[in-house]
């Protein structure tokens, strides 16, 4: 009896992200809430009244953007796995969500905490090591999606046609369009051509030189300087 891979028996990778995601999102805010009612909200000779406050009000902020904002868009991707460009969308927004409301302004809260007394706690010190990982995993999360974004984007149009390198773009002779011009072979990329004064009338043009498109099928010699017949050679 064959065994089914963990990550297909939940659904797929997509479904597998979005629940990970889900998980240490849930998880750090949960970690904040014990580390105030444990130890913080007891430092205020230490940290100072508007410390406890502020981590106090980070935390509930946080609470209150992953329950109402960020939760809904990682069950909405969980749900509806499929179209995965659909599900990947909906779970960046809510980790931009998250890092926003919730991981970055706790991490600022919670250095200060550290720049002021320390590790003073088991508690403490997880909280502040869960929400260095929270922060760095949204950072990356977001920080990839965007760069697959740049990297997606179309090249240049220059007068109407992509702009593409190489000499493949050239390739194939031409075909003929109605009103006496033509393109070359080539799909979208194709050169364009025309008969009138001044162009490379019946001529085509590669890499290495200009050959005719009619006449016998001879090839162009820089040596001899022009054009001719397979019998020339």
């Amino acid at each position: 009896m064959s065994q089914i891979d963990p990550i297909e028996r939940i659904g797929g990778s997509s479904r597998f992200i979005t629940l990970i995601t889900l998980v240490i999102h849930f998880v750090h805010p949960l970690l904040c809430i014990a580390n105030y009612l444990d130890w913080v909200r007891n430092q205020e000779g230490a940290l100072g009244q508007k410390l406890v406050v502020a981590y106090l009000a980070m935390t509930i902020i946080a609470i209150l953007f992953f329950l109402l904002v960020s939760s809904v868009f990682y069950m909405w991707a969980f749900r509806y796995p499929e179209p995965e460009e659909i599900a990947k969308r909906r779970r960046i927004y809510g980790i931009i969500t998250n890092l926003i409301f919730s991981d970055f302004p706790i991490f600022l809260v919670e250095v200060q905490i550290v720049w002021d007394v320390g590790f003073a706690t088991g508690l403490q010190g997880t909280a502040f090591v869960f929400t260095c990982l929270s922060l760095l995993y949204s950072g990356l999360r977001v920080w990839t999606f965007v760069m697959v974004k740049v990297i997606k984007v179309q090249a240049p149009v220059v007068s109407g046609q992509a702009a593409f390198a190489g000499a493949r773009a050239f390739d194939g002779g031409p075909v003929m369009q109605p009103g006496g011009g033509a393109v070359y072979r080539g799909g979208s990329n194709a050169m364009p051509f025309s008969n009138h004064g001044g162009q490379f009338g019946d001529y085509e043009m590669r890499a290495g030189g200009i050959i005719p498109q009619g006449g016998g099928g001879g090839g162009y010699s820089p040596t001899r300087g022009g054009f001719g017949s397979p019998d020339r050679y």
